[in-house]
């Protein structure tokens, strides 16, 4: 097949989009990346998997207020290089291919779902309806978790108007470990000693990811034995809009002293090697990739019970209620009573787990037998 993999932009979300390129090109079929936005500029280039990389050029405000024009370089595209079919990422171009595809025959069309809520509003399910139905051009909603799954299917109570299908998220587990900073190097960068023991979050600082939780179970933690305020540290890396209100809240729990926020690091993944553990305090999670990576790099886990989550970590991670910050810090604290040894063990049972439920064999049997399904 020669599919074309339309995406939105090059984002932090471009390693998992090149898990679609890399599953259908080791099954033989050619790849052609084209980005609606952005600059054919070298690192996105060198980042991107496909046989073949096209740069619409587009700015944001054309693709939000001129649709139909997109839709049209996309229909050339299409017309002009005779493709199977197309795989889109997100909601804008899914709709640019809808819009691209009217009057054709035989343009099916993956529309990939990576977040709760993208039918929540009234007119994508309108749209979706509408576009989406065509026996002759056939789609598929693809959802990257069970838990997206379902989110779907209530959306449209239900009654969705083409299949719902689910194909797990995966990450590039060596190329993941092999970016890893080795311990000493990972600590230096973010300001913690040797010695000390630290405890990971690797999120945005918003609303969803619920760090204000996790804040109180580290202070929890760190009043009730004055030693582990000397020796214990709180690295939140990521930034967004509740960095200042969350700051604020380490200054009036008297914890700025053990808590470092480390702010955006791109490929923060590389420094889970300077973590003891990881913990993800969120009360929404679509599907949790940053888990995949913690287990990659061998923590133990703690984490919330909300949504997908239980079942990726099955019972490899300390589970706790969402908002449940006495809980979390009983949990956070039966890890580090523990010897090295054992946390260790716990991170290389951890790590087993990745590497036989969300590896690329799977994802590619997957992703096929969702391929043949919509080509009938």
């Amino acid at each position: 097949m020669k599919v074309l993999h339309l995406i939105y932009k090059p984002d932090h979300l471009l390693p998992l989009f090149n898990s679609y390129a890399k599953a259908l090109m080791s099954a033989g079929h050619e790849v052609t990346a084209v980005f609606l936005t952005g600059s054919a500029d070298k690192v996105t280039i060198e980042a991107t998997v496909a046989n073949h990389i096209e740069f619409c050029g587009f700015t944001v405000r054309q693709l939000r207020k001129n649709k139909y024009t997109v839709s049209r370089e996309v229909r050339k595209i299409w017309l002009d290089r005779q493709f199977d079919l197309a795989i889109c990422h997100r909601h804008k171009p899914s709709f640019v291919f809808s819009l691209a595809r009217m009057g054709l025959k035989h343009a099916p069309m993956l529309s990939v779902v990576h977040a709760f809520g993208q039918f929540k509003r009234k007119n994508r399910r309108i749209h979706a309806r509408m576009m989406y139905a065509s026996n002759e051009n056939r789609t598929c909603i693809v959802a990257v978790s069970e838990a997206v799954n379902s989110n779907i299917q209530q959306d449209f109570h239900n009654s969705p108007p083409c299949s719902v299908l689910t194909v797990d998220n995966i990450i590039d587990i060596d190329t993941v470990v092999s970016n890893q900073l080795r311990r000493i190097d990972a600590r230096q960068q973010l300001g913690v000693a040797v010695d000390d023991f630290v405890i990971g979050n690797v999120a945005r600082l918003v609303s969803d990811k619920a760090q204000q939780y996790l804040l109180t179970a580290f202070s929890i933690i760190i009043t009730a034995d004055s030693q582990l305020a000397i020796n214990t540290k709180l690295v939140i890396i990521g930034t967004g809009k509740l960095e200042a209100q969350l700051k604020q809240q380490a200054q009036s729990l008297d914890i700025t002293q053990s808590v470092i926020f480390a702010g955006d690091i791109k490929n923060a993944s590389r420094m889970m090697s300077a973590f003891d553990l990881f913990v993800l305090s969120s009360t929404v999670e679509p599907f949790g990739l940053v888990l995949l990576e913690a287990m990659a790099a061998k923590l133990p886990i703690v984490a919330t019970s909300v949504d997908c989550i239980p079942v990726i970590v099955d019972q490899h991670a300390l589970v706790v209620p969402p908002e449940s910050p006495a809980e979390m810090a009983r949990a956070i604290n039966t890890i580090m009573q523990l010897d090295a040894v054992q946390r260790a063990q716990l991170g290389i049972s951890a790590y087993k787990h990745l590497q036989n439920n969300f590896n690329d064999q799977q994802f590619q049997q997957q992703l096929l037998t969702v391929i043949n399904h919509i080509k009938g």
